[in-house]
């Protein structure tokens, strides 16, 4: 009898242990799963904030992209065919705005100093015009040439773009040598360096007269028959006093 009251209290204490750990065991899941319900809330909270960051963001630059200029310039390449040596060519480069900012043009720079570019406002409205004259000065250049000029302005997508003048320079008399060095010489002797004087086209060439500005120098010439060109011979006379020779 006492065995069996001993044996009925353990399986009474076995059982409640077991209620004891079972309800353990039931508080650690409820806290699991408000842990991770709160977690969950958490991230979809940040998710949340996240998007809508974005959304903001996406807003902001698509009021500031409306708000933007935009220089469109109706052509960028001006080819002026061909010139002869020592012309000058104009051209009128157009653009536009086609933004809905002010465009601002902060400065245009040309390539070389035998390029000039001048524009006609620096300040242009949405929707207007503005025009950039480019003038090119050939110069001493012949056979093709490539000018660019470069526009500074505030368009986000542009802010530096090229417009280029190009062609072909025709020299119509090309002289060779273009200058004469006799170097140190003995001024006793004298001394004499030949020019070829010729036309590069189907111009008639005829030399009549040749001068000299300095009284030390003499020129004479002499046709090359059927070749359209001279030789002309630049002579230092004898007996120059020392000095350096100059002169065209």
């Amino acid at each position: 009898m006492a065995i069996i009251r001993k044996y009925n209290l353990f399986i009474i204490c076995f059982l409640i242990c077991m209620q004891v750990v079972f309800n353990c065991f039931a508080d650690d899941d409820k806290k699991d799963n408000q842990n991770e319900k709160s977690v969950k809330q958490s991230n979809l909270e940040h998710i949340k904030n996240e998007f809508k960051k974005q959304l903001d963001e996406k807003a902001e630059k698509s009021k500031d992209a409306d708000n933007q200029p935009d220089l469109v310039f109706e052509n960028s390449e001006y080819d002026f065919g061909k010139i002869y040596r020592g012309d000058r060519v104009e051209h009128i480069f157009t653009f536009t705005n086609k933004g809905n900012g002010e465009l601002n043009i902060e400065r245009v720079r040309s390539s070389c100093g035998c390029t000039a570019a001048i524009i006609s406002s620096k300040k242009i409205a949405p929707n207007e015009a503005g025009e950039i004259k480019v003038t090119f000065n050939s110069g001493s250049y012949k056979g093709k040439v490539s000018k660019n000029v470069t526009v500074y302005s505030d368009d986000p997508d542009t802010p530096t773009y090229k417009v280029s003048i190009s062609g072909s320079v025709v020299e119509e008399v090309s002289v060779n040598p273009e200058r004469v060095d006799f170097s140190k010489v003995p001024f006793e002797s004298g001394a004499t360096r030949n020019i070829s004087v010729k036309s590069e086209t189907d111009f008639k060439l005829k030399i009549k007269k040749i001068d000299s500005t300095n009284p030390n120098i003499e020129a004479a010439f002499e046709e090359v028959k059927d070749k359209n060109e001279y030789i002309v011979a630049v002579s230092l006379k004898k007996d120059t006093d020392y000095c350096r020779i100059n002169g065209n």
